[in-house]
Formats: C-alpha cells, sequence, structure tokens
C-alpha cells in the first residue's frame, strides 16, 4: 500500500502510514457511499479520530450536498471514502483472515483455533461485544475518566461475526484493563510498562523504551502525566551527567504494588465467571507462544522480521514486547 511518513518520506499524494487501530475502530466501517458520522461512531463503538483521517487522505467529512438545510449539525455531516481510502481499505481488508491464516501456519492450527475458541468463550461470558475492536483512547494512562462505551451502545451488528482474532484479543484485554481500573487510579498499561519497571532509587529514562518495548514517543508521554500525577518524580542523576531518571513517589511505589498483585485476583475472578478450564487454556496457549527456554526466543517472534525498505525495517528493533498494549490514539503506528 503507498503511503508515506514524517521520518522516512514518501510519495506526497500518498495516504499517511497509519496503523490496524483505524481499521478496526474506523476504516473498517465507513462504507463506499459514505455514512454519518453519529452512526459510524455507533457502529465502531468508539470516538472517531476525524481531525486525523481527513488530512491523511483516507476520507472526506462534509455536509451531505443534497441537505436543505442551511447549517447541518456535524454528527450529521457524511463520512466517506477517498479513492485513495478506498484502495487501502481493499488491502486491509483481507489481511485480518491472512494474518490469523499464518499464525496457525507458524504455531500450529490447533493452538490458533483454540485460542480462537476460548476468546469466543470468553467474549461471550463477559458480554464484550459491545466493547471496540482495538484499545481505545482509555488505554493512554486515563484511568478513571468516563470511557467511550458507556454511551450505551447498541449491541454489536450481527455482520461483524466472526471477529478478527485481533479484536477478540483487543476486546478481552480492554475487559481486563476495566476490572484493573475499577480499582486503580494508575492505568494498566501505564503500571505495566512503566512503574513495574522502576524503583525509589531512579532508572535511565533512556533505557525504558528497550526494557519495556515502547516505543519512546508514547513512553515520553506516559512518563509525563505519572509524572504530573505524582506517581513518579523525574531528573537529572545525583551521581552527575546529563542522563535524566525517573524514580517512584509513594503513590507510584502503591501502584507498583497493585500491579503486582491484582492481574492473578483478575485471572481468579474470570476463573470463577467463565470457567476454570477455558481461562487455563488461553493462558496455556499465550505461554507456550511468548515463552522459550533460556537463549532461545519465543514462538511468537517469528515472521515479526519488517520486509526491507519499509519504515519499520528503519527503526530499532524491539528486544521486548510489552507487558501490555500502549496504543497511540493518534492512529501512528509505533516509530511512525
Amino acid at each position: 500500500m503507498p503511503h508515506r511518513t514524517t521520518g522516512f518520506g514518501g510519495e506526497r499524494g500518498d495516504v499517511y502510514a497509519t496503523s490496524l487501530m483505524i481499521w478496526s475502530n474506523f476504516m473498517r466501517a465507513v462504507p463506499e457511499e459514505g455514512v454519518p458520522v453519529a452512526e459510524l461512531e455507533r457502529r465502531v463503538r468508539a470516538t472517531l479520530p476525524l481531525s486525523r483521517m481527513r488530512p491523511w487522505r483516507y476520507v472526506t467529512i462534509a455536509a451531505d450536498p443534497d441537505d436543505p438545510r442551511p447549517k447541518v449539525p456535524r454528527r450529521e455531516w457524511r463520512v466517506t471514502p477517498t479513492r485513495r481510502g478506498r484502495r487501502a481499505q481493499s488491502v486491509w481488508r483481507g489481511l485480518p483472515d491472512e494474518i490469523e491464516r499464518r499464525w496457525a501456519e507458524r504455531f500450529g492450527p490447533d493452538a490458533v483455533g483454540g485460542l480462537r475458541s476460548d476468546l469466543e468463550e470468553v467474549a461471550a461470558r463477559l458480554s464484550l461485544a459491545d466493547l471496540p475492536q482495538w484499545l481505545t483512547g482509555s488505554y493512554g494512562g486515563y484511568a478513571g475518566g468516563k470511557l467511550e462505551w458507556t454511551r450505551e451502545p447498541p449491541a454489536a451488528d450481527s455482520d461483524e461475526w466472526p471477529l478478527a482474532l485481533s479484536a477478540l484479543l483487543s476486546q478481552v484485554l480492554q475487559a481486563f484493563a476495566l476490572a484493573y481500573e475499577a480499582d486503580s487510579v494508575a492505568s494498566l498499561s501505564y503500571s505495566a510498562n512503566v512503574l513495574r519497571l522502576l524503583d525509589e532509587d531512579g532508572v535511565q529514562i533512556a533505557s525504558l523504551p528497550r526494557a519495556s518495548g515502547i516505543a519512546p514517543e508514547p513512553l515520553r508521554v506516559a512518563l509525563g502525566i505519572l509524572a504530573k500525577r505524582r506517581f513518579i518524580a523525574v531528573g537529572s542523576d545525583p551521581a552527575g551527567g546529563r542522563l535524566k531518571l525517573a524514580r517512584l513517589l509513594p503513590r507510584g511505589l502503591a501502584g507498583q504494588a497493585l500491579y503486582r498483585a491484582r492481574p492473578a485476583e483478575i485471572e481468579t475472578e474470570w476463573s470463577r465467571r467463565v470457567g476454570n478450564a477455558t481461562v487455563n487454556r488461553v493462558r496455556a496457549t499465550l505461554e507456550q507462544l511468548v515463552t522459550a527456554p533460556d537463549g532461545e526466543r519465543a514462538a511468537v517472534w517469528l515472521g515479526l522480521e519488517p520486509p526491507a525498505g519499509t519504515w519499520r525495517s528503519r527503526v530499532p528493533a524491539p528486544e521486548v514486547l510489552p507487558d501490555f498494549p500502549m496504543p497511540r490514539q493518534s492512529g501512528h503506528p509505533d516509530g511512525a
């Protein structure tokens, strides 16, 4: 799919590089003839990145020219894919099934098929159908705020089924985060990827991207939010030099302690609600994918080598994956 990026260029007329979030929570639900803003929001059950998608050339957003009213409310404006947007849709539409097929070849059809079946059972037992199909802005460190899907969204449309494996994973992760954040003033994303790695003495900020698997830009935002809310303090190394340190304050220590205990409690609660066998199978399958003996790489890393010449091949390869996703709600892929 021809595209451009800020850091690595591209043809000026091409669309801007974006992410699976934009497909899952936006473009998958935009028909060729267009759709009103309010209806599109209903379909995807998430806040729409309208300010990004229009200048990035995927869609036009305007009042219906046939509407006789002199001033049409913005929520009734139509979102219509551009020619390049339709091309992007044609490329993206088949990718979820293609990736799941490749995963079945890579990890085994029983493992992937079993994971899908178990995730569908978890989603059904926990009534997750009305969650968006990708992690949303509530996971950028704003735990406790009004969540996007508290607007009493309608049930998921029947033509959305079966969900993509990425959507099932996202909905289950969102539900886990909701349960965690009911008891935490720090989001699960920030607890898992930042607070977990810090201590009272201070950790070099320059080491955190490598240790967390989080790209520098969203990590910088996370540190700023955590410092503003007095979970951490950021300052110069007392030993001298120009390196910056992040250290836990009492509120951050409490958040770290909660992260060490609460996920296991949620897993136990889910075992009671969903069934111990189902939750155990999900855990066993995921452990099979993400763990390996010392000196070996886990199976999940297979196939993640980016093709030569792509923007992802030009940024440092991660050494670890995050403990919890930290999506960029702007729609940028990590590192773009």
